[in-house]
């Protein structure tokens, strides 16, 4: 192996990453359930998506001596699949049940979308409104997200495959880290004009496209890279880390995202999560990582995958059920804690005991 590609990234683990994805995950139930838009949690997810997995996949090849694609992909499967089909499964016995038979037509055509990992596709083609009336929305809508996710994890393995054939073959003497910057740094360029562009044309179509997304996951990576160069001091580190928790949670004050993003200004709860990943945890005794990495968030951390995917079909099944368009606060908090009391159960009965199982990559 090419010694460039040692220390490139220094994979360690990040407790107020967990109270991120908590705080993102709760931010799209609240914003879903009581005001009737989205949050950018979503986009938030991308950004550390692309962090997290550009660092695994760089790790692999710096500790085994390549990429690893077969056991990187196993192990996203034995965390990704279970629960996701399983939440499937629930959904499609409930609708069943509660959805009117004039809606079985449209829906399983959803579920097949969902199941396949175009659901994204499916909602752009059709235009969807995401919360123009939660009640006759779909109850696997908020699968399109997971269906960018997914054709992100199958995407990224060949963008970072490139890079390394760029810094070994074409560019020996050009430094290694500049190549995966320049790469990344190009899908970003592309992939956020792109992104402007069509949200100013076709918002709607926009919101779910793969291409108009795919900036964020590079944002996530471009952070990978470059952490190990950038020295943050403790109070600025502070700074940072709370500015970008507040432009976190006031994205959906400050935007109308259902309509705006993921333009120009879903760069504003992107960048966010770059503060706080570069603070890391440096901010001293006042510093954002001690909220963010405390035991109650790193462990709905845990299950901000299973919140995300439960909340939206509480909340779709509960406005159908009692004929309702909007939720009341007592009965939206017991949304939210049926959706992470059911979400530790699944992680724990499900997912945990099947990431156990050892398999031979």
């Amino acid at each position: 192996m090419n010694n460039n590609f040692i220390g490139l990234i220094e994979k360690k683990y990040r407790p107020e990453i967990e109270g991120v994805r908590a705080i993102a995950a709760l931010m799209v139930a609240v914003y879903h359930i009581w005001v009737g838009k989205v949050s950018g949690g979503v986009d938030v997810f991308f950004v550390i998506s692309g962090f997290l997995i550009t660092t695994t996949l760089i790790s692999r090849l710096q500790y085994k001596g390549k990429l690893d694609v077969k056991g990187y992909l196993l192990n996203l499967a034995r965390r990704l699949i279970p629960l996701s089909f399983f939440v499937l499964f629930l959904i499609i016995l409930t609708s069943y049940f509660l959805l009117p038979e004039v809606r079985w037509s449209e829906t399983i055509k959803e579920f097949i979308a969902t199941a396949l990992y175009f659901e994204n596709w499916q909602l752009a083609s059709t235009s969807v409104d995401y919360l123009a009336n939660s009640s006759e929305q779909s109850p696997v809508q908020h699968y399109w997200a997971m269906s960018i996710q997914g054709q992100f994890y199958v995407i990224w393995p060949i963008i970072i495959a490139l890079c390394i054939v760029l810094a070994r073959y074409l560019f020996k003497k050009s430094n290694t880290r500049l190549v995966f910057l320049s790469v990344l740094g190009a899908l970003f360029l592309v992939s956020i004009s792109y992104s402007i562009y069509m949200t100013a044309q076709n918002q709607p179509w926009a919101y779910f496209d793969t291409f108009t997304r795919i900036w964020e996951f590079s944002l996530g990576g471009i952070a990978a890279i470059t952490l190990p160069l950038i020295k943050v001091n403790k109070f600025f580190s502070m700074i940072l880390g709370w500015i970008g928790l507040f432009m976190l949670v006031t994205t959906g004050v400050l935007f109308s995202v259902s309509t705006v993003f993921p333009g120009f200004a879903a760069l504003y709860p992107t960048i966010g999560a770059l503060f706080i990943v570069y603070a890391h945890i440096n901010g001293g005794k006042l510093g954002v990582h001690k909220i963010l990495g405390s035991k109650p968030l790193i462990s709905l951390g845990g299950i901000s995958y299973g919140i995300y995917l439960v909340h939206w079909p509480l909340l779709v099944f509960y406005l159908i059920y009692f004929d309702k368009e909007t939720v009341p606060m007592l009965d939206g908090l017991i949304i939210i804690l049926a959706s992470i009391a059911i979400s530790y159960a699944i992680t724990y009965i499900i997912e945990n005991p099947i990431r156990k199982i050892n398999l031979k990559e």
